[in-house]
């Protein structure tokens, strides 16, 4: 009877050790993150990231995104009108050091990172600006790279191993701080202006796999 026990004992212990290894051992192997910066939608600022675990305390993350007509505006008087909008897409790439003790990709993090995006004026008016064609419509279209350079502090939380939430914001510098687009004759249509740094803000929610 008393062998019986101990036999039940020793294989309780040794079930209860193979489950919480065999469960350690299916969250050490997840590594990646998919999400989308929830933030952005405010401002149609679409962007899907993928967080790759390197080490116990560093990851790499990719993102790519589309910017669908921020600033855009119209202006209608009487049968004439003037539209102007701007879009643009970026990539951007981010390097990632966990300093919480329970390491990547949970807890507090910094990262610097690099970002290359380009922008797309519109200008668009049934108010010709030629003398010989004046029922003729003006429409200009420029587009504008950019490479800027930042880091963000924030934190990063896993539930039930499974879904994501990430917070972060720091600086973000602007290699040109405004964009233009101009006409035929050199005449300024729009202007957007930029500050030398402005912020870099994003609620992230995921799927950790």
């Amino acid at each position: 009877m008393f062998k019986s026990q101990v036999s039940l004992s020793f294989f309780f212990l040794f079930f209860l050790s193979f489950s919480t290894f065999a469960q350690n051992e299916e969250t050490s192997t997840k590594k990646n993150i998919l999400k989308t910066n929830i933030l952005g939608f405010i401002g149609s600022y679409y962007s899907l990231s993928y967080e790759r675990v390197l080490t116990p305390k560093t990851s790499l993350q990719f993102t790519g995104g589309y910017i669908d007509k921020f600033l855009s505006a119209s202006m209608t008087i009487n049968s004439s009108y003037t539209k102007t909008s701007s879009s643009g897409y970026f990539g951007l790439v981010e390097y990632r050091y966990y300093a919480s003790s329970s390491g990547s990709p949970k807890g507090f993090f910094i990262a610097p990172f690099a970002r290359f995006q380009q922008i797309t004026l519109t200008y668009e008016s049934n108010i010709s600006s030629s003398s010989t064609n004046p029922n003729t419509p003006n429409k200009y279209s420029n587009s504008h790279p950019m490479f800027n350079l930042g880091f963000v502090v924030g934190g990063q939380w896993i539930f039930g191993e499974k879904v994501s939430l990430d917070v972060w914001g720091g600086p973000e510098a602007y290699s040109t701080n405004q964009v233009t687009l101009r006409d035929n004759n050199n005449n300024e249509l729009m202007r957007i202006q930029y500050g030398n740094f402005l912020p870099r803000l994003g609620v992230s929610v995921g799927l950790f796999f």
